[in-house]
């Protein structure tokens, strides 16, 4: 006789077997129940090295030399995170896990399904290539991280032991609420957004900045090649040209071209993270949208130093709320963010003031260190 845990739903002798419960079955029953991928051999799952495995830190700026681990072996209190994704919203889940690993002593293990986005295919492990360790690391785990969705849990088919976080990423268009209260409920999830607007759509809600390695990103803007007598060059990365107000960035930026200015548009579309960041990294200024405030593109701008704009009245009065003031230079309208680019490409004292504003919002708030250590204080109050 052996015991198995259940893939899927089993019904042996008239009892239902859920996945991840344990089922005693004969060694033939096993072998078929095996090969139909309906139940797993426990002892057959691999140990997961969750501090000694490669892919601790993934990054698509240069790291130079060994992985940069906090720790490669357990301390006391360290935990294990099995973190799982199907397409990475704005990068923001394998920085995620690189910032968990690069500066608490906990160990985070990455998983990632398919490759949905044309801009990032990063991963520590892949989901279905590597099922055994996913299953593995999920009964072991003292936390399972599901951005987006459940898909770890769910592709997985095995009961985690330890408690479940759900991690929001942006925002419905249609302005509902994206936030699955009674799921997350019987899950008896923590539920953490990316964005401050979503603590308003659950009381139990805490925001969770997006993470991005600010001296990283630094140092490639302090290395990016700089053309003499170039012009005031501005950045602007629409993944949806009519939701970022892509067309009023150009018309804005041609007419302040033909009152003189020296200023470039520098648009960043279909290009792959990596291509994005270094892109970015020569400019000079980043618009972002008119809505929604600062994105992940923002932050990334930011931490290179680059003043960013942004917009949504709505969102500013969020940071207002909970951050003490707007840390990005606003525009809401087409002729205030003509104002502010021609103010920011000819006045110096104004650009060094919104460059040094937003750099230090980043740093205190979406560093890797900062967004790890506001993750621990939210594991000790939900654990």
């Amino acid at each position: 006789m052996r015991t198995l845990l259940a893939t899927e739903p089993l019904n042996l002798d008239q009892v239902l077997y859920m996945p991840g419960q344990s089922v005693r079955v004969t060694d033939d029953l096993a072998d078929v129940l095996i090969r139909q991928d309906t139940a797993c051999d426990p002892d057959d799952l691999p140990t997961p090295d969750w501090w000694g495995a490669p892919g601790r830190v993934l990054a698509e700026e240069t790291l130079g030399g060994p992985e940069p681990v906090y720790a490669r072996a357990r301390t006391t209190g360290a935990l294990t995170i099995v973190q799982g994704v199907g397409f990475d919203p704005g990068c923001a889940a394998y920085r995620f896990h690189s910032a968990i690993n690069e500066t608490t002593p906990h160990a985070s293990m990455f998983f990632r399904w398919k490759d949905s986005s044309p801009y990032t295919s990063l991963r520590q492990f892949d989901g279905e290539r590597d099922i055994d360790l996913l299953r593995a690391a999920i009964r072991e785990a003292d936390v399972v991280h599901c951005h987006v969705n459940y898909l770890a849990i769910t592709n997985s088919r095995v009961r985690p032991r330890g408690r479940i976080v759900r991690h929001y990423h942006g925002s419905l268009p249609t302005g509902e609420s994206m936030v699955e209260q009674k799921l997350d409920d019987v899950q008896g999830a923590i539920q953490v957004g990316a964005r401050l607007s979503l603590l308003a759509e659950s009381r139990r809600m805490k925001w969770l900045p997006i993470a991005v390695p600010v001296e990283r990103y630094a140092l490639m803007r302090a290395r990016a090649a700089v053309t003499p007598h170039r012009g005031f060059r501005v950045a602007h990365s629409p993944t949806n040209r009519g939701y970022k107000g892509t067309e009023a960035f150009l018309a804005a930026v041609a007419d302040l071209r033909a009152k003189g200015l020296d200023i470039e548009p520098v648009l960043i579309e279909h290009v792959t993270h990596a291509e994005s960041l270094r892109l970015k990294a020569t400019c000079d200024a980043l618009f972002d949208s008119f809505w929604l405030g600062i994105q992940g593109s923002g932050l990334e701008a930011g931490a290179m130093g680059l003043p960013v704009i942004a917009g949504d009245t709505n969102v500013a009065s969020l940071y207002r709320e909970h951050v003490g003031g707007v840390p990005y230079t606003f525009a809401d309208t087409s002729a205030q963010l003509a104002d502010v680019l021609a103010s920011l490409a000819t006045n110096p004292a104004f650009y060094a003031h919104e460059a040094t504003r937003i750099h230090q919002y980043v740093a205190a708030t979406h560093d890797y260190a900062a967004v790890a250590a506001r993750y621990e204080r939210i594991l000790d109050a939900g654990l």
